[in-house]
């Protein structure tokens, strides 16, 4: 459609107030002017457009990589529908495959997240709970120790000793009676000596024993009670700090699980709508015809095709195209005009309305009648 023509724009003034052509008198060697018509002609060059052009563009919103799998030639007359273009698919569809699974990970997560909210929301009382009750406890048990069990404890290992020294003092006192008795005798029985043995025998285990209970109550006294006083201490001021803390922080783990759900959601939100934006490319990687018309590679801009030197001008499979650039042009070869740049001068003598004759370059002896739709003042 880039056919270059000639005009002759043909202007019919009409001059009123006395203005006339000029009529040569051969008598008298004067002119008389006459009132009428007379012809201004202006030869422009125009090119050859359809008032009806449909630009087509890759408009994919994310993907910019493309690359044509598929490509009508150019001049082709395609019918509203027909696939213009086919894009490769494999780099996208991969991607998709990648974005699916994000989204499967994200909705996941999500999922957890949310769970770990319910769950947190019914543990946190039960947590609150325990950690007044350990405290509470830990008190009870301090209160306990210091007032009743270590005064206890420290009177029983001491009874436990003296009852050790009794049960020594009775068995010496025993032993000592008689052998007093039997020494007193001139002959002692057998049985009598028998008796005897026993008898120092069980001062000896009652001397063992004291001295058993002796040092078990010097341990108890010196380290055992003393040790257990302290675990108490420390077990009273960990329930305490422990109780505190979860005052403060139990409540921040809400806060928290509730954070991690909104950014769980967030990153959902946005991988899901990675993938809707990728699913909608992919059903934008062929491009249909929206009309009826005739294929040209590239676009028109004031009558001229841009891209014709270019790679537009050679679309074939394999070649790469730019993102949201149009590509592709349908025209309407039904519906022509012509498109011409007039010089300043040329502007005074072609009006809207003018009428001419057109004559194409690769056919001089055509001529088309031809009217001025519009004239720019630029």
């Amino acid at each position: 459609m880039n056919h270059a023509v000639r005009i002759a724009a043909v202007t019919c003034l009409l001059f009123s107030g006395g203005l006339s052509c000029l009529q040569a008198q051969e008598e008298t060697g004067t002119v008389e002017a006459k009132q009428g018509f007379f012809q201004v002609v202006e030869n422009v060059t125009a090119t050859v457009e359809s008032q009806g052009m449909t630009e087509l563009t890759p408009d994919t919103r994310n993907w910019t990589s493309l690359k044509i799998s598929e490509v009508l030639p150019e001049g082709t007359v395609v019918r509203q529908g027909d696939v213009i273009v086919r894009f490769d698919t494999e780099d996208i569809e991969r991607q998709l495959s990648e974005s699916r699974q994000a989204v499967e990970l994200a909705a996941m997560n999500l999922r957890e997240s949310q769970l770990e909210n319910r769950q947190l929301n019914q543990t946190l009382p039960l947590d609150q709970t325990l950690a007044a009750r350990v405290m509470r406890n830990a008190e009870q048990d301090y209160q306990y120790f210091t007032e009743v069990e270590k005064a206890n404890r420290q009177k029983t290992v001491r009874r436990n000793v003296e009852n050790s020294q009794h049960a020594l003092e009775y068995a010496t006192e025993e032993y000592n009676q008689l052998k007093r008795m039997y020494e007193e005798d001139e002959l002692t029985e057998e049985s009598e000596e028998i008796v005897l043995k026993r008898t120092q025998r069980d001062v000896e285990s009652r001397q063992f024993f004291l001295e058993q209970a002796q040092m078990r109550a010097a341990r108890t006294l010196d380290y055992e009670i003393p040790r257990e006083m302290e675990e108490k201490t420390d077990a009273l001021e960990r329930a305490r700090l422990a109780n505190e803390k979860a005052e403060v922080m139990l409540p921040l783990e809400r806060e928290k699980s509730e954070v991690a759900i909104a950014k769980a959601k967030f990153a959902y939100d946005k991988d899901r709508g990675d993938l809707d934006k990728l699913e909608s490319d992919l059903e934008r990687m062929i491009i249909r015809a929206p009309t009826d018309g005739l294929v040209y590679y590239g676009h028109c801009q004031r009558g001229k095709w841009l891209g014709q030197t270019g790679p537009q001008r050679n679309l074939e499979a394999g070649s790469s195209v730019v993102h949201n650039k149009p590509l592709i042009t349908l025209v309407d070869p039904a519906r022509l005009m012509l498109r011409a740049d007039l010089t300043e001068s040329q502007l005074a003598g072609i009006r809207v309305d003018s009428q001419g004759i057109a004559t194409p370059v690769a056919r001089p002896d055509s001529h088309l009648p031809v009217v001025v739709s519009s004239v720019s003042l630029i």
